[in-house]
C-alpha cells in the first residue's frame, strides 16, 4: 500500500530525530492517518505533539506507546 505525502514527511522527521538524539518531536497538523513503525526507535523521546491528527490515527497509536517509555508528555487535542 503506497504511503501518503503526510505519512513520508514524518517519517524523515522521525529518522532526523533518531540521528539528531532528540526528546521531542512535533508532528502536528500533519494529518496523519497512521504512524510509521520507526516511531518505536525514539526510545530517548520525552515529549511528542501529535495535534490536529486525523482521529482514526488513535486507534493503531496505543501499540507504540509501550516503546516510549520515556514519553512523558503528548500533545494530542
Amino acid at each position: 500500500m503506497p504511503k501518503d505525502e503526510a505519512y513520508k514527511q514524518a517519517e524523515q522527521k522521525i529518522q532526523q530525530a533518531l540521528q539528531s538524539g532528540a526528546t521531542e518531536l512535533d508532528l502536528r497538523s500533519m494529518k496523519l492517518t497512521e504512524l510509521p513503525e520507526s516511531i518505536g526507535q525514539l526510545t530517548q523521546l520525552t515529549k511528542l505533539d501529535l495535534s490536529n491528527t486525523q482521529e482514526t490515527f488513535f486507534e493503531h497509536f496505543s501499540f507504540w506507546l509501550a516503546s516510549l517509555g520515556r514519553l512523558a508528555i503528548i500533545h494530542v487535542d
